[in-house]
C-alpha cells in the first residue's frame, strides 16, 4: 500500500519490479487489495495491453487513519522521555531504519 500512496498509477510489471516479486505474485497480491476496495485496476489509455494499478478513495482514507493513528502512538512513546531521551531515541531508530535498508552499510 505504500507504494500505491504516492496517488499516481503505476504499471503492474514496476509494480512487481519494485517490490522484488515476480509479476504474477504482484498480481495476486492486487486482486486481494481490489476485492477490499483498496485499489483500483485500470488499462493504460496508451496502451491498452497495459494494466496500471492505484489506491482507492477508501485505500487512501484508510491509510491516512492509520497514519494518523501510528503518529498518535509514536507520540505517546516519546511523551514521557526527556529531550535528551528523545534525542537519542530518534537517533537511534534513524541508524536502524538505515540498517534495515537493502544494501545500507554499516553508519558507524
Amino acid at each position: 500500500m505504500m507504494i500505491l500512496e504516492t496517488g499516481k498509477r503505476i504499471m503492474m510489471s514496476s509494480l512487481a519490479e519494485t517490490l522484488g516479486v515476480p509479476l504474477s505474485t504482484a498480481t495476486h497480491t492486487v486482486d486481494r487489495l481490489v476485492a477490499k476496495g483498496l485499489a483500483e485496476r485500470n488499462r493504460s489509455e496508451v496502451d491498452r495491453r497495459v494494466v496500471e494499478v492505484e489506491m482507492s478513495e477508501y485505500g487512501r482514507k484508510l491509510q491516512e487513519s492509520y497514519r494518523d493513528k501510528r503518529r498518535i502512538l509514536a507520540r505517546s512513546w516519546l511523551e514521557p522521555l526527556s529531550e535528551g531521551e528523545r534525542e537519542i531515541f530518534l537517533e537511534l531508530m534513524a541508524k536502524i531504519t538505515l540498517l534495515a535498508k537493502p544494501g545500507t552499510d554499516d553508519p558507524r
